[in-house]
């Protein structure tokens, strides 16, 4: 044996004994340190480097190649946001694979593996700090698998590596890298040992091999409880009368891309999948297989197993979603109470603007595809910023909507963020949405009457003379004088109407309906439909009413509750008077008998006044 590996031995056999020490003692700490204050970005984009010793110890240690197979298994577990590569280190650099060399390239190193030479960590680390990029905001991590401590052939070159381990762990601290060591093959010792340094360094963890779980198991937990990588643990669904050999497991909707793993203590033997999507791939290793689906159409995965005696499996799924957000706003004007005080004092209202706004999260490449329709996210809560403040919607019918005032913002940004277990969101933000502000209505004071009171005394004395000349002549002054006394403006104009849509697709003609030299007041649009001879509206044209306003304009006020009034483009409110001036157009949508009329406002020539009169 050589000298190196002697030193190791007994460097093991002690740490062997200090374990025996704590054990006894009960002081046994895990050297996998829990950290809190740091919260990972649960998402689909980081980088990793697997940094792997092959020095010749690892023939003894990792006999079976387990530590080949952990680092492919986790490479397929992997969000395809991620970007991994490879460092594999002896006396020398054995492999260096690049973030942007990919799977396979990386595959061929792993493939082409050897474990010899000593143990030159420090050049290996330095290596890898190398390989990751340089921009901000990206989760960068490194897990590193060993079997022991940092060792060269002579003590300089052993401190000289021990040394830039130490400046390597320092500068990865610096940058915010973690390194999370596993150590392979042997047993919890002396937390001293200077390899270990990087972990403490960077605020990472060390896993022990058996005390933390199996080499897959390990790098499984590094994924789910370090990076926050969100791998969920799924189960086999099972009918009467199906195959013992075969399992079935239910897939999430809309998922543009989706990642089955399957790990196992035992060898796994061939796996076939099952399923329609737009491509399919699989991936296999002794104790493991992963799944690689695109679009997937199907709701389901069959996956059959060759061995003869299954071996217990875990299953973990991860689904990946291209969405784009969708915005759309809705403005609209609301009056604000007035007082008794400012309506005496003809002081006009005042308006307050909001917006109803409407957000969707579509697919990025079928924008007709609503991915939150699916029952699964009714009532579910999303976390967005509206104008840089965190809000909480919920989603209801497959979108979210809120209300807000709009009187001081132009338009609104939206951000949303979606967090699901098993699921990975790459989602494109919606553009900010513009918010048009209606124009306020025009005022119209009421007139005061106070200099009208002697006129109305004469009137009085006129009314009296007019008496004699008949009740029907009577009847109208008396009508004229209420007018005056309301301060009613009269009607001017007429309406000419069009069915636009009946029941039956009925050939209607055009009717005209004047208004000119009728009595001031509100007149329904049922009248109007009826002295036209329509059998339309039923009760709800009853509720939509007609008075006359200030220069020849009408007041339009839509009290039915089963119709749309529209001035022009715009929706009328309801309870809410809209003044309609000549040559605007409303239009009467009545909905449960499909009928849509046209009222066009028009004035009247002097010829057809002096008819009317």
């Amino acid at each position: 044996m050589p000298a190196a590996q002697k030193r190791k031995a007994k460097r093991f056999l002690a740490a062997g004994c200090l374990l025996v020490t704590l054990l006894l003692a009960g002081n046994l700490r895990s050297f996998a340190r829990e950290d809190s204050s740091r919260a990972h970005t649960a998402a689909g984009g980081g980088e990793l480097i697997f940094l792997l010793d092959t020095s010749v110890s690892m023939n003894s240690q990792d006999q079976d190649r387990a530590a080949i197979e952990a680092i492919r298994q986790t490479l397929y577990s992997l969000p395809s946001g991620y970007r991994s590569g490879l460092v594999a280190y002896h006396t020398e650099i054995q492999a260096a694979v690049s973030l942007d060399a990919g799977a396979e390239a990386l595959e061929q190193e792993l493939e082409a593996m050897e474990y010899r030479g000593y143990t030159n960590a420090g050049e290996g680390l330095r290596q890898a700090l190398d390989l990751f990029s340089a921009g901000e905001g990206v989760e960068r991590s490194i897990i590193l698998l060993t079997d022991g401590e940092i060792d060269m052939p002579d003590p300089q070159q052993r401190e000289s590596s021990r040394s830039l381990y130490r400046e390597a762990a320092e500068e990865a601290a610096g940058k915010g890298i973690r390194i999370y060591i596993v150590a392979i093959g042997t047993k919890p010792g002396n937390p001293q040992m200077h390899i270990f340094d990087g972990a403490e360094a960077t605020g990472g963890a060390v896993y022990w091999e058996g005390v933390s779980g199996s080499l897959a198991e390990i790098l499984n937990r590094i994924l789910t409880e370090r990076l926050n990588l969100p791998l969920k643990e799924i189960s086999q669904e099972r009918s009467a009368g199906e195959r013992e050999d075969a399992w079935r497991i239910s897939l999430p909707s809309g998922a543009s891309r989706i990642r089955l793993v399957l790990m196992s203590e035992e060898e796994l033997g061939p796996v076939t999948a099952k399923c329609q999507a737009e491509s399919q791939r699989m991936i296999s290793g002794k104790r493991f297989a992963a799944v690689e689906l695109e679009r997937p159409s199907s709701d389901q995965i069959q996956l059959c197993f060759e061995k003869a005696a299954m071996p217990a499996i875990s299953a973990y799924l991860l689904a990946e979603y291209d969405a784009r957000i969708q915005a759309t706003a809705q403005c609209q004007i609301r009056e604000l109470e007035r007082s008794t005080e400012e309506v005496k004092k003809n002081i006009p209202p005042r308006y307050e603007h909001f917006a109803e706004l409407e957000i969707r999260a579509v697919d990025a490449a079928d924008p007709e595809r609503n991915l939150w329709d699916p029952e699964r996210f009714e009532g579910t809560e999303v976390a967005y910023t509206l104008n840089g403040e965190s809000r909480q919607g919920v989603i209801e019918q497959g979108r979210i909507r809120t209300t807000i005032p709009a009187d001081d913002i132009g338009q609104a940004e939206i951000t949303v963020e979606m967090e699901e277990p098993g699921a990975v969101w790459y989602i494109s933000q919606a553009d900010p949405v513009r918010l048009e502000k209606l124009p306020e209505p025009v005022f119209s004071p009421e007139p005061d009457y106070r200099p009208l009171w002697g006129i109305l005394g004469l009137l009085a004395l006129a009314l009296a003379i007019l008496a004699l000349r008949g009740r029907k002549r009577d009847a109208a002054a008396t009508d004229t004088l209420q007018s005056a006394v309301r301060g009613k403006p009269p009607f001017s104009g007429k309406l000419n109407l069009y069915v636009v849509q009946s029941r039956g697709d009925e050939d209607i003609p055009p009717q005209t309906y004047r208004l000119f030299g009728r009595a001031p007041g509100q007149v329904s649009l049922r009248r109007i439909l009826d002295t036209c001879g329509l059998s339309l509206g039923g009760k709800e044209a009853d509720r939509i009413r007609i008075s006359p306003g200030t220069e020849h304009s009408l007041i339009v006020t839509d009290q039915a509750e089963e119709c749309t009034v529209m001035r022009g483009a715009e929706i009328l409110r309801k309870e809410t008077g809209y003044p309609v001036y000549y040559n605007e157009k409303l239009t009467v949508t009545f909905y449960e008998e499909g009928t849509e009329i046209e009222i066009y406002y028009k004035s009247l020539k002097p010829s057809e006044k002096e008819e009317t009169g």
